[in-house]
């Protein structure tokens, strides 16, 4: 009988198509999942307001950090919960995690409630703790849906986790606007997002797991397409972490936010067009001869496989790739290997990536540099996530070389990045340094990715949730090690200094802008003040080792070449002629005359001064104060002596330095700057003549109800406000002495309103405050802008009062936001700026505060 040759094979069928696609949809969802839930990459980017809003020092800031990696350390309970519980049930209890652990977090930062900071680590860490239960979700998809390619899968997955600050940055500008400074919708994006995208998510990940798709055909199908997956998250990480600058994309926060989305949802259309694809594949196929080609080696195979299963069998010894429960787990030799080689490679790279700022500062970068090796780490970290593939690509060509060879070889880069670090000359060391910050993310990236594939290949795909969470303990382990060990080398501007007391490194310091929010201006009068500094204005100064000792001038506020005679006499008219170089020289000499007269023994090095500042010229906010104070701590430093000079005398220091220019001022100003954050000053005759200074003491930020900061662009000289009615207290003038005395007092009246929480008697303290003032310099001395700036804010019904002697007004709004909405309006109306005040915490270091 003649054997008919067979008919050509027919396309897919449509509904073996859905299926097909809906199966994709599943990875496409663990993609989503992934890329949304990175939420504690953003952390930097919220963690000064958070400081600000909680007062709280840097290592308390630093415990916050290490609370969200213990949190993580609670991760195995995701792998239990999975054997318990369904898929669906275990993403949502991580999305209701993340929800109260930002959302409270969200609510202290704006202002909402007041968080204690016990409260505060533990939403830290369950929000934390949220990330490992997300985590948990898509590994399991992967595991479970693409059971021949779950390598494959997992790697991809993973590798959309580095994006995710990336992808929360382009929603905070979408939101805000690019040059927005409220970082606070952070927070509430983490909260909110993961939520949404697991209601999103709810339908491919309710698909279960068709077996029948494990055929040859469907595994070369899938390799097909993992490719063009891998492709397109290139394209999405070009796209989010490396835009040009001069795009209009870039240009234009809401569509770049929304080409992001569109690049995600893309990958739904990928098993379309592979179905089109092989629908015309099928249509132009040739005839076969009809005979079924036959392995050879098939039946030795089987036959091999079947020995070895029948010994495996016969013994009860758990092997590498058998499922291992946690006791086992812990009991392997091989497992505490990996566990170290983890903590040598991605730990080691976390904990660099959360420290790049200081370490960029401690080599003498400044921020905007600081913040390029972030984008640097990103990018080069996505990219060895997406590496972390090439064993399921090359393991037909490199069959000697396994998953835990690739593991090894990707640790490599790291100790040749900190040799590189370590031994860099100082003419290369920018470059070096993002060389060094390319390697280290490469391999971090490589090893974060890698190690899920890893720990399923050798412990079991059953228990990877439970497992591989027990691997990442020791993140918060390394968080803590080796921030211990940066601690002892004080990896800070302040270890900048060799062995002989001279600095090696560049030294870069920030002073904030001050409010003087009751008492002011008794504090020349033997008064009493509180003051606040203020993260919305500052003055930065940067000191370098060099040959000469050079004062460098600021390319504006320095300004010696004009385009005109016109120019320069407009100049002179809106700036004045003095910029910050005097202040720079007048700080070096006194520092240098005190020192001398303390035998306080000084190096011979030299050094470069330069400065900037962002605070509005004559607003009373401080602004001269600023620089000088930004160098005294530079100057501290470079010489090695902050251990030597008190903190209650440097105001003094500061002081005297402006005094050397003829600027008329009293205490409180540079009390607040060398402090920071909120404080209480006594300045009565009898501290000042036995001390040589006054009583100051620091209190707790979140006394302070929400304020705001209205100022005009071109204010009144805030240096010429207290010549005359100075000149009448030193005459004996009763009327002047008098009501400095009641100024003084509305401080300490208004210390118990704080500690009290008494708003209404603050409304009425502030208002006082100002009414007194006006009372005794008078109209025409304070300024018609001046006062009309307060009377734009009382006539809403709000509290306002100077923040110093003129330029700027401090308000309060007891009624909250809706009066706040008035104000605004009314502030446009007058053509005043207005701000929120954003409170600056304490600026001292353990080092200042042995010294109280």
């Amino acid at each position: 009988m003649r054997k008919q040759p067979p008919s050509p094979p027919k396309p897919p069928r449509v509904n073996s198509m859905l299926q097909w696609w809906r199966r994709w949809t599943v990875l496409v969802a663990a993609i989503w999942i992934q890329a949304f839930t990175g939420t504690n990459f953003d952390f930097s980017a919220y963690s000064s307001d958070m400081k600000s809003s909680m007062g709280v020092s840097q290592s308390r800031l630093n415990y916050m950090a290490v609370a969200s990696d213990l949190g993580k350390a609670l991760g195995w309970s995701s792998g239990f919960a999975i054997a318990y519980f369904p898929v669906s049930g275990v993403l949502f209890a991580a999305a209701a995690m993340g929800l109260v652990g930002y959302g409270v977090q969200w609510l202290s930062i704006a202002d909402v409630i007041d968080l204690p900071y016990s409260l505060v680590l533990v939403c830290c860490s369950l929000a934390g703790l949220s990330i490992c239960w997300f985590n948990t979700v898509s590994f399991i998809l992967c595991i479970r849906h693409f059971k021949a390619n779950h390598s494959l899968a997992l790697s991809l997955v993973v590798s959309f986790n580095g994006i995710s600050a990336a992808l929360y940055t382009l929603g905070h500008e979408a939101i805000s606007g690019k040059s927005s400074a409220s970082s606070d919708i952070y927070l509430l994006l983490n909260s909110l997002i993961p939520l949404i995208v697991s209601v999103l998510a709810l339908w491919p990940v309710l698909t279960n797991p068709n077996s029948s798709e494990t055929d040859t055909t469907r595994t070369h199908d899938e390799t097909r397409i993992f490719v063009v997956f891998n492709v397109l998250a290139l394209v999405t990480c070009f796209y989010l972490l490396l835009p040009s600058s001069g795009t209009y994309l870039a240009s234009s926060p809401r569509w770049h936010f929304l080409g992001a989305i569109f690049l995600l949802l893309f990958p739904l259309c990928v098993p379309f067009l592979d179905y089109i694809h092989r629908a015309l594949e099928s249509c132009f196929h040739h005839h076969s001869s009809g005979y079924a080609a036959v392995n050879i080696e098939e039946p030795k195979i089987l036959k091999i496989k079947s020995q070895k299963s029948n010994a495996e069998e016969e013994s009860d010894q758990v092997r590498l790739g058998d499922e291992h429960s946690l006791g086992m787990l812990v009991r392997k030799l091989e497992f505490w290997l990996y566990y170290v080689a983890y903590f040598c490679g991605g730990t080691i790279g976390l904990v660099y990536s959360n420290n790049l700022g200081q370490i960029a500062q401690s080599l003498g970068q400044s921020s905007s540099n600081a913040k390029s090796l972030v984008t640097l780490f990103s990018a080069f970290s996505f990219l060895g996530r997406l590496l972390s593939s090439a064993p399921d690509f090359t393991r037909k060509k490199l069959k000697y070389l396994t998953r835990t060879g690739w593991f090894t070889i990707s640790l490599l880069p790291t100790p040749l990045a900190f040799f590189i670090l370590a031994y860099s000359p100082k003419t290369n060391q920018t470059a070096l340094l993002e060389v060094a910050t390319a390697l280290i993310g490469l391999s971090s990236g490589f090893v974060f990715a890698a190690a899920v594939s890893i720990t399923s290949e050798l412990f079991g795909r059953n228990s990877v949730g439970v497992n591989q969470n027990i691997l990442i303990t020791n993140i918060p382990i390394g968080s803590l090690f080796y921030g211990y060990m940066a601690g002892e080398e004080k990896m800070d501007p302040n270890s900048t200094v060799s062995g002989d007391g001279q600095a090696t490194a560049a030294i870069e310091h920030r002073s904030f802008a001050r409010i003087g929010f009751l008492g002011n201006p008794s504090d020349v009068y033997f008064g009493r003040t509180i003051s606040l500094t203020i993260g919305n204005f500052w003055a930065s100064v940067k000191l370098e080792p060099s040959e000469h000792l050079v004062i460098k001038p600021h390319p504006f506020h320095d300004l010696v070449q004009f385009t005109s005679l016109d120019h320069l006499l407009n100049r002179l008219q809106n700036e004045g002629y003095y910029g910050g170089v005097r202040l720079l020289m007048a700080i070096c000499k006194v520092f240098r005359n005190y020192c001398k007269e303390n035998d306080i023994q000084l190096h011979q090095a030299n050094f470069s001064l330069s400065y900037d500042t962002n605070i509005p010229r004559q607003t009373g906010l401080s602004g001269s104060s600023a620089i000088v104070s930004a160098a005294l701590n530079c100057l501290l430093d470079f010489y090695n002596v902050r251990h030597l000079i008190k903190v209650q005398v440097r105001p003094n220091i500061v002081l005297s330095a402006e005094k050397e220019l003829g600027i008329v001022a009293g205490l409180q100003d540079r009390v607040a700057q060398v402090y920071g954050g909120l404080v209480h000053m006594d300045f009565s005759k009898e501290h000042m003549d036995k001390l040589g200074h006054g009583i100051y003491t620091p209190m707790d930020i979140s006394l302070l109800p929400p304020l705001h900061l209205i100022y005009a662009e071109n204010p009144s000289d805030s240096g010429k406000v207290h010549s005359m009615v100075r000149q009448r207290w030193l005459d004996g003038d009763e009327f002047i002495i008098s009501s400095m005395k009641e100024v003084g007092s509305l401080a300490e009246e208004g210390r118990t309103a704080l500690l009290n929480k008494d708003h209404s008697k603050l409304v009425e303290l502030m208002n006082l405050n100002f009414d007194i003032r006006r009372r005794m310099f008078g109209d025409e001395c304070l300024g018609a802008m001046n006062i009309e700036m307060v009377e734009v804010a009382r006539r809403v019904g709000a509290a306002s009062k100077f923040t110093g002697s003129g330029g700027a007004v401090v308000v309060f709004c007891p009624e909250g936001p809706s009066q706040v909405k008035l104000l605004e309006e009314e502030c446009r109306k007058a053509g005043f700026m207005l701000q929120p005040v954003k409170i600056a915490p304490s600026c001292l270091n353990d080092s200042d505060i042995q010294t109280l």
